[in-house]
């Protein structure tokens, strides 16, 4: 019982750092004046009962001249990037491609990229992806 208690308290603990941590780490590939604003959120579960313990989640992110998105992942939250207004370099691996107002990307679990806003103005995007809730 003292070991199912210990077991307890230890995840407990690390689930309540995770909490902390976690949403710290994700900010800090955000560089320069970036606006992220939440546009809608909603649990797939009540739509699509086998998409459980999924969000789907639609942002507004407003990238200013010179900053960049950092390199992150999306092995755990597939998505799909529209450009609304401006320009954009989108770096994956030793490639980079130039994304323009109109555009769009696929981010699969394979995806591992950063951006940068090269330009002299905003760049918008409208980010929908499946976050774990």
């Amino acid at each position: 019982m003292i070991k199912l208690f210990i077991l307890f308290k230890a995840g407990l603990i690390i689930s309540v750092l995770s909490m902390l941590v976690l949403p710290i780490h994700a900010k800090s590939v955000l560089e320069g004046n970036i606006e992220v604003q939440p546009l809608a959120r909603f649990a797939l579960a009540k739509q699509v009962p086998v998409m459980a313990g999924f969000d789907i989640r639609a942002r507004r992110i407003v990238v200013p001249a010179g900053a960049k998105i950092g390199e992150h992942e999306h092995s755990k939250r597939p998505g799909i990037v529209y450009v609304e207004s401006g320009v954009i370099v989108e770096y994956r691996g030793s490639s980079q491609r130039e994304l323009k107002a109109g555009d769009s990307l696929v981010e699969d679990a394979t995806t591992v990229h950063s951006y940068k806003n090269i330009s002299d103005e905003d760049c918008v995007l409208i980010a929908f992806d499946l976050p774990a809730q």
